[in-house]
């Protein structure tokens, strides 16, 4: 009897001292970890806005699914552009995308910050090749085996129609999003013009 609260006794601490140590080496690492991932998150983004030197993160703005954030770039004191970041399912995962629009909502760019696909197949999504064919494009677009025909469709790479699939789609959810994000920005603005002449209305 004495054994097994020997024995059970020295497990607890064992497993007190491993749990004790995962915790501290968490506490330590998920800063550097934190602060590297915005860092490639931010060169991501200088790639896709040039003229951008900072990308301000929006987090008032209640986000639908698989938009995991918005950022507003800017040169200066002007908003030049934004990035939204989005999720959609390929052939071996999630495919996470970063696309860049002017302010009219044009698409600047993309760039593929995450994924799981075939190495020498859909994983040449993240290929300057195929990410260049969204330049200047105006969404909602699709997916077509072929050259395309119209400047909303978009060639299937090929025997990797899934992850093409998955790469416009994020786009499209990306397009969309920013579509009502822009509205709800300016019916804000508005909003805040309107009551502030009120207001001024009101005192005069």
């Amino acid at each position: 009897m004495n054994n097994i609260i020997k024995n059970a006794s020295v497990l607890f601490i064992i497993s007190l001292v491993a749990g004790l140590s995962l915790a501290l080496v968490f506490t330590i690492t998920e800063e550097p970890i934190k602060e590297q991932n915005i860092k490639i998150q931010n060169e991501s983004m200088r790639t896709l806005i040039r003229d951008a030197d900072n990308f301000k993160l929006d987090e008032s703005y209640t986000l639908p699914n698989d938009i995991k954030a918005v950022f507003t770039a800017f040169s200066g004191d002007s908003i030049i552009g934004y990035v939204v970041s989005s999720s959609s399912m390929g052939y071996g995962g999630p495919v996470d995308v970063f696309t860049a629009f002017d302010t009219n909502a044009n698409i600047i760019n993309i760039d593929i910050v995450g994924h799981a696909e075939t190495p020498g197949l859909g994983a040449l999504a993240d290929g300057d090749d195929f990410k260049n064919n969204f330049k200047g494009l105006t969404a909602p677009l699709s997916v077509v085996k072929g050259l395309p025909s119209t400047d909303t469709e978009i060639e299937a790479i090929t025997s990797s129609t899934i992850t093409t699939k998955a790469v416009v789609d994020a786009v499209n959810l990306s397009s969309d999003f920013i579509n009502s994000y822009l509205a709800s920005v300016v019916s804000n603005s508005f909003d805040s013009l309107t009551k502030i002449i009120i207001k001024e209305v009101s005192n005069g």
